[in-house]
């Protein structure tokens, strides 16, 4: 073999396991994320290369622009960490190694969070405070030391204590007796088990669709509790119109009387997956990363299923039309509203 025919033939296997490399990362970051049923972490595709080229870390940026961007990359990062504890989430390791940003002409274009490794146990909130030292953001935390009560601001009255569990519990035996309008805030205990609002919206939704105020009462109450809702099947349509980025509709008094929370329509979304405010702008999917087929039947969903095919087309090494299908980097599946749900539904 000739010099030229070798030099060519090592190029090729380093391009093979460069290409191995990358789809096993993808595939790696893909699993990671479907435990958190794909909630927005990022606003443009994942850069599978071990040193994310383009993007470089935040701890690798100089003091100048840390400086100047810091408060902008720690809201970001804090609105994904909070998506993630919604689903009882929580990045381990030191998160200044963990958030990646793109810059072209000194303007900061993108900010992903590319966390690998996740624990159901909240992380000591230093982790917190070294990420704002770094950015040199001030930022006030809580005393409590609980990163819960930074993410989500003690604004709910969904935590109960012993003393007063008998006051706030009402024990139901059938579906027909759990009323969200005459008892909003109880718990509803069904053979001594209180019921999550995952269940009660599992058992209701069908009753809710004609009785709106039940799921603005739950949907409330998911808020109040900082759960996300695993059941966007379960949703209507019409709540798209209260939570899209578009000039929403305001949110009626049945939520707004009962969520416990500043930033109530904020919170809703984050309870979807969705990224809480129109801040964050999405980076345009070429057709090989989404079809157009997919994106013009996406484009009739409601905002919380195009936020999560987003995310998933973000990491997918490729999203064909076919059979529905998730190799672990390439996505197929038919450009129909009904399949695309069922593919959402894969990573609930």
């Amino acid at each position: 073999m000739s010099l030229q025919a070798q030099n060519e033939e090592n190029l090729r296997q380093v391009q093979q396991y460069q290409q191995a490399k990358e789809l096993l990362n993808r595939a790696r970051q893909l699993r990671t994320e479907a435990a958190a049923s794909l909630p927005c972490l990022r606003d443009a595709c994942f850069p599978p290369h071990d040193f994310y080229d383009p993007y470089t870390r935040i701890d690798k940026l100089d003091d100048s622009f840390r400086r100047t961007n810091g408060a902008i990359i720690f809201e970001r990062t804090k609105n994904y960490l909070a998506l993630l504890a919604a689903h009882n989430l929580f990045p381990r390791g030191d998160i200044r190694e963990q958030v990646i940003v793109r810059v072209i002409n000194g303007q900061i274009v993108n900010i992903q969070l590319i966390g690998r490794y996740f624990s159901g146990l909240q992380q000591p909130i230093q982790q917190l405070k070294d990420l704002a030292a770094l950015l040199f953001v001030n930022a006030a935390f809580p005393e409590t030391g609980n990163s819960l009560d930074f993410y989500f601001p003690a604004d709910s009255n969904a935590v109960f204590d012993a003393e007063n569990i008998q006051q706030v519990a009402h024990l139901v035996t059938s579906v027909e007796e759990i009323n969200l309008v005459q008892n909003p805030g109880k718990l509803f205990v069904n053979s001594t088990k209180v019921m999550t609002n995952e269940e009660i919206l599992e058992l209701k939704y069908e009753q809710m669709e004609s009785n709106r105020s039940e799921l603005w009462i739950v949907l409330a109450r998911f808020c109040n509790q900082h759960q996300a809702i695993g059941g966007i099947d379960l949703l209507p349509e019409w709540l798209n119109d209260y939570v899209k980025y578009d000039n929403p509709i305001p949110l009626p008094a049945e939520f707004t009387n009962q969520c416990n929370c500043t930033e109530q329509l904020q919170r809703l979304r984050m309870m979807l997956g969705m990224y809480p405010t129109s801040e964050i702008k999405m980076q345009e999917l070429d057709n090989d990363k989404l079809p157009k087929e997919i994106k013009r039947v996406l484009n009739q969903m409601p905002v919380w299923y195009q936020n999560k095919i987003t995310q998933l087309a973000y990491l997918a090494d490729s999203f064909k039309i076919g059979n529905m299908s998730d190799d672990g980097v390439v996505i197929q599946c038919n450009p129909d509203i009904q399949d695309l749900k069922k593919l959402c539904q894969l990573y609930k």
